[in-house]
């Protein structure tokens, strides 16, 4: 979960998505940082050109693939704060990540399954090393949206503010 901050130098032109919530920028220079294919909410959007020239900090979120495109999770400014998708927001997005898996699930399988029953009509041993993979396969794309589900929730508290110190030990004699 990549935090990027320091004065906001660039930020380049954009293009909407047809649902109009999202905003993709070719790239941000935020300090010495260069990043590409940054995506934002349309408020984050506003919020960062109202920023230009100031300190503010972005926190990237999602999964491997998410964040070659590097998605907006949080976002704190000197004018706005931190700004973070509620909680509610995160379990709805977490729970149609997982919902969207399982009901795929059947058909993943049946494919591997079906390339395990070719590789075992080839050969018994590439039929069990194909039958493995697949299983092996199949339990990953059940664990990607828990993943994804976990780095969003640690990519939007990355720029808390409200955390508490760590206690210190107390030496009371």
């Amino acid at each position: 979960m990549p935090v990027y901050q320091g004065v906001l130098k660039t930020i380049s032109g954009g293009v909407g998505n047809t649902e109009g919530r999202w905003t993709v920028r070719e790239f941000i220079d935020i300090g010495d940082t260069h990043l590409r294919n940054v995506y934002l909410t349309d408020y984050h959007d506003e919020v960062l050109k109202s920023a230009m020239g100031e300190e503010v900090a972005i926190s990237i979120g999602g999964t491997r693939k998410l964040r070659q495109k590097k998605l907006v999770v949080a976002i704190r400014t000197p004018q706005h704060g931190v700004d973070r998708p509620t909680r509610r927001f995160l379990f709805g997005i977490s729970a149609f990540l997982v919902l969207k898996h399982l009901i795929l699930s059947p058909f993943v399988a049946a494919i591997l399954l079906g390339v395990a029953a070719v590789a075992q009509f080839i050969a018994d041993p590439l039929g069990i090393a194909a039958l493995g993979l697949g299983i092996l396969a199949l339990v990953w794309w059940l664990v990607i949206p828990w993943v994804a589900a976990f780095r969003l929730f640690r990519a939007a508290g990355a720029l808390s503010d409200l955390r508490p110190p760590l206690a210190q030990p107390s030496f009371s004699g």
